[in-house]
Order: structure tokens, then sequence, then C-alpha cells
């Protein structure tokens, strides 16, 4: 006996899927279409023998065109009459012509089109059907006004709100069972009291829809996202998932209620490890170091700091900590309380640090020796050994212990690991003091920032092209890539890579003022604060931290 069997019911006439994939057996794609409105269910009838099933099973709202699959058992042969009828409500609405159809031989394929007619009058002989569709089965559809928010600034309420609109297509009222089930960030996303849908109906009538109205305030500059899983008592549930973008925002973290604290040097290794260190007196009773953890910045104990009140510049590694005074080197290892003098008896005050992961360090100060290297002393140890020939540095970068270079007014110098090195720059030689640089090891480029100490106080941004096989200047003379000529006089810079290759380099200025750039072109930031600015830090993950004076503090994140 010939038996017929349906398969899978597939939406749409532009589905890729075939309803016959993984069937092993004879399999008859069969296409349904026809201009007959909203259906819920479709009968198909046969001769040979006479049978009719009807699916989906429950009934469930759909539109044609659709495809299902014809199933066969393997020893079926010869001609088949099938007619398919479209219903809604148990009523017949369209029928097509009776049509003959021979099943393909076991393992083939083959199509066959039903169009269906619009007709009067029902049947409400219903049978029971092999439905597979999980989302005819589930009866609700959940569709979103969009899924994802425009980029929006980190704790500011975006403007654009998104529409959640589920709408019950099964044929029998559901129920919702407790409160939605969000996961994600659940703090940067809301359910406003705009929308219909109530978690405490009990009745979800067939054929009903209801809102819920979902708002963006971004607690963290990231990607974002929420997935809100919805449950009913009859075991269904509908999930939907939207995302957003927060992006970073500055904000003013100044250490309230602390006086008499001036911050000229800040370093870190991440976001959540970043050092301040600036001047202080001993009748303000404050540290002059300062950490932010990620979340707050706190008072750094220093002792043994050897009653140091003023901090030049600090160098922050993974688990240690550098700290220049006005004659001395101390040293945190551990991240721990207790400091150690490493250097004393400088002539002149430490104004920058460059170390590597080895705690290899090198340090430059604004007397003579003007550098030091921090050196394996054959025991264990390190000492700091001044290495002569140059005085009065006040800049140092770098990339590795063999490629450290120094600036000194507008001289140029290098570390190569053995001797200091001194390329010659062209003239006109940088006009100004070179205050602070960044080496990009990736580009192979020094930046450095200047200022002029009289006149009219112009500020410049070098850029010297380093060759990587010489370590000389392959730029030469450099250009400034941007010259201001006002009172704000640049004093650091910091920056860091991007994913696309360019950088992210940030300038600050004793008089107020950050500027920013991403490439080749250079613009003003507009920061909560107006004060000072001569330090500055930028996390590998694009966090940007200026310090200033008065206990100044702007954070970009």
């Amino acid at each position: 006996m010939r038996t017929l069997l349906l398969g899978l019911l597939v939406m749409g006439c532009s589905s890729a899927k075939d309803p016959c994939e993984g069937e092993a057996g004879a399999c008859l794609t069969a296409r349904v279409e026809g201009d007959v409105g909203a259906l819920d269910q479709l009968r198909i009838t046969i001769d040979k023998p006479a049978k009719s099933v009807t699916t989906p099973q429950p009934a469930s709202l759909f539109t044609l065109p659709v495809k299902l699959a014809l199933t066969f058992p393997s020893n079926t042969s010869g001609a088949i009459l099938v007619t398919v009828e479209g219903l809604r409500n148990n009523t017949v609405i369209g029928r097509s012509s009776q049509q003959t159809v021979t099943p393909p031989a076991p393992g083939s394929r083959a199509m066959v089109t039903f169009v269906l007619a619009p007709v009067t009058g029902g049947d409400t002989d219903m049978t029971a059907a092999d439905m597979n569709n999980p989302d005819l089965k589930a009866g609700l559809v959940v569709e979103t006004s969009a899924n994802n928010f425009p980029d929006t600034p980190r704790g500011q309420k975006s403007s654009t709100q998104i529409t959640v609109t589920l709408t019950n297509k099964s044929m029998s009222a559901m129920t919702f069972s407790g409160n939605p089930m969000p996961t994600g960030d659940l703090s940067s996303f809301s359910n406003e009291p705009t929308g219909t849908c109530a978690m405490s109906m009990t009745g979800f009538a067939a054929g009903q829809s209801c809102t819920l109205v979902i708002s963006f305030t971004p607690q963290k500059s990231a990607a974002l996202s929420i997935t809100n899983t919805l449950n009913f008592t009859d075991g269904s549930t509908a999930t939907f998932t939207l995302g957003g973008k927060g992006t970073p925002v500055w904000s003013n973290e100044r250490l309230n209620g602390v006086s008499m604290l001036d911050f000229t040097s800040v370093h870190g290794t991440d976001s959540s490890n970043v050092f301040a260190g600036g001047q202080t007196t001993a009748a303000a009773g404050v540290s002059p170091i300062w950490r932010y953890n990620g979340s707050s910045w706190n008072s750094y104990t220093t002792n043994n700091l050897f009653d140091k009140l003023t901090i030049t510049s600090l160098w922050v590694g993974s688990q240690h900590v550098w700290a220049g005074h006005p004659s001395a080197i101390s040293f945190n290892t551990g991240m721990g309380a207790d400091w150690t003098t490493e250097a004393m008896a400088l002539s002149g005050r430490v104004r920058g640090f460059y170390a590597d992961s080895l705690l290899n360090a090198f340090a430059v100060t604004d007397g003579s020796p003007g550098f030091m290297a921090r050196e394996p002393n054959g025991t264990g140890g390190f000492n700091w050994n001044s290495k002569p020939g140059v005085s009065f540095l006040q800049a140092i970068c770098g990339a590795s212990k063999s490629q450290v270079y120094m600036f000194g007014g507008a001289s140029f110098y290098r570390w190569d690991g053995n001797g200091l090195q001194a390329p010659n720059l062209a003239p006109p030689a940088m006009v100004g003091q070179i205050q602070a640089c960044w080496f990009d090891p990736i580009k192979s480029a020094v930046y450095a920032v200047s200022y002029e100490t009289a006149g009219t106080f112009t500020s410049r941004v070098y850029r010297i092209d380093i060759d990587t096989g010489t370590g000389n200047p392959t730029n030469n003379p450099p250009a400034a890539e941007i010259t201001s000529a006002n009172m704000t006089q640049y004093s650091t810079i910091h920056g860091r890579h991007l994913p696309t290759g360019e950088w992210d380099m940030y300038v600050g200025g004793t008089f107020g003022g950050i500027l920013h750039s991403r490439g080749t072109t250079w613009g003003q930031e507009s920061i909560p604060l107006t004060g000072s600015m001569p330090g500055i830090h930028v996390a590998p993950a694009g966090q940007v931290v200026p310090v200033g004076f008065g206990a100044d503090i702007a954070h970009l994140y």
C-alpha cells in the first residue's frame, strides 16, 4: 500500500532551503502559491489510497508561497492524483486543480507547483500531519524596528528607541510566564513604560500584538548587547537580541578636597593600572603619588620614600614603578607600600624614564651627567650608572634597551645598547626646548614636542623618521607637524596604535588644552578642565588620562 507522508513546510518563495534535504527515500518538493491571503493550514489529498493530510499542527498563520516535502515509501510507483487546499479557521479558502504526480525514484528529487485559486465553502475534517518548522510551532512572531542602536556617547541616553513587536500567530491564547530573562549588559538597556506588553497578561489572544520599547544608555565605551527571553505557560519562548556601541566621553576626575598637589607626570600599563605623581608639601599631608585601579583614584602609600614630596617623573610596569625626584630615583616592586632608593645625589631633576619588561631602565636628568642606565651588577641586582658625554636632558623614549632616544634642548641622542650616539640633524634644527617624546615602533618614528620660552611662545610637534638599520633620521631636517603660536606650551605627548595601523596620539600643554591626532590632522579636544596639563597617558585600549596642577585629572573613556 502506498502511503503519503508530509515533511518540512518552508515559508517564503525565496527560501534556499530544500524541504526534501536529508530525506533518503523518494521525496517530491511541492511548491504552493496563489493569491488567497493568509492561511493557517494546507490540506493535501491523494487518490491512491484515498487520504487527506493537514499541516501544520497546530494551525499557524502564514502566507503563500510555501514549499513542503511529500515523501513516499521505497516501493511506491505509478501516478497519483494530488489536490492541495488552503485553510483558514477550518474553512477552505483556496484550492488547486487536481494534478497527476509521479513519485521520483528513491534518492531522486523532483518538484511540482500547485496554484491555489480562491473558493468558498469549507471542510472541517482535520487530520494529523508532521510539522517540523520551529517558527511555525512557536506561534509567536518577534519583529524589531532595528537590531542596533546608533553609536551613543557613554552615559548619555540615545535619542533612538527600538520597538519590539510580539504577535501571537497561533490559534489559541498564550500567557506570559513570569518576567523576562535578560542577559548581557543589563545596565545599558531599559524597558520604557510606553510599551504595551504587560508581563502580567493572562491571555495573549490569537492574532493579538503588543510592543516593548527599549532605550539605550551605554555605561561603557564598548560594543554592548542584551538578549531578552520571554517565557509562556505552554513552554514556548521568544528571544530577541539588541546591540549598540558606547563611545568615549571626557570626565572630570579632579581630586576634590585634596589641596596643594600639582600633578606633573602620569604613566600606566593599562586602563586599570595608572599612576599619577606630582608636587606637594609636608603641610598638605597628602601623598605625591596616586593610583587609578580601574574605578577610582586612591592615595598610594609611600613608606620609605625618604620624605620626597616632589615626583618629577614616573614609569609603571606590570609589577614595578620607578619614581623620579629632584635628586634621586626610587623603585617599588610588587606594587607594595615599600620603596627602595636606587640612585641618590643626582645632579638634577629626573625628567623621564624608559624601561622594558626585564627591568632594564634608563633615565634622563636636567643636570650633568644627564643620562643614566640601570644595568645588572653581576650579583643578581642592578645599579644605575651615569653615561658621560651628555648633560641637561629633558625627554626620553624608546622601544628596547638598544633603541632609546633622548633630547636636550634641541639636541638629539640615541643609545644603541653599547654607547651614546648623536645623529646629526641638518639645519634648520628643531626650534625651542624639546619637552617630551614618544617613540612609535610600528612606523619607526620619534614624535617630540617643543616650545619657545620667549617671544611668540610657539609650540611645535616634530616627527623624526628613524632608519631601523642605522638608527639615524631619514627625514632630515625634521618638519614640524603642527605649529601653535600662542600661550599653550605643549610639554607632554603619548600615544598608541589602532588596529587599522594608524596611531592615536595626544599632546598636552602647560597652559591647558589637549591636541589629538589619528593620522595626518590634529584637532583640539574639548576637555572638562582648563588648567595646566603637563602629563598625559594613553592606555592600549584607548583610555586617555591627562593630569595637571591643582590635583586636576581628566579621563577619556
